[in-house]
């Protein structure tokens, strides 16, 4: 997903462009790639999973870091 995200990234886009990329770059992504979206979900609600997996797979939450990367960027 990372990198379906950066592909084409608008880096001197208006805030907007950056956004619109983002998201676009994210719905693109789970409509091409529909197992990997039901397996991100299936994962996000399994009981199997630890509490410190969880919060080890959180540092790499693409979409948090890149949205957090788009605030610092307009401040």
């Amino acid at each position: 997903m990372r990198n379906a995200m950066i592909v084409g990234f608008p880096l001197t886009g208006s805030l907007r462009k950056r956004v619109q990329h983002i998201w676009n770059a994210y719905v693109s992504w789970g409509m091409e790639s529909p197992a990997k979206r039901r397996a991100m979900m299936q994962l996000t609600v399994s009981e199997r999973i630890t509490d410190q997996s969880r919060q080890e797979g959180a540092r790499f939450d693409v979409l948090k870091l890149v949205l957090a990367w788009l605030w610092r960027s307009v401040l």
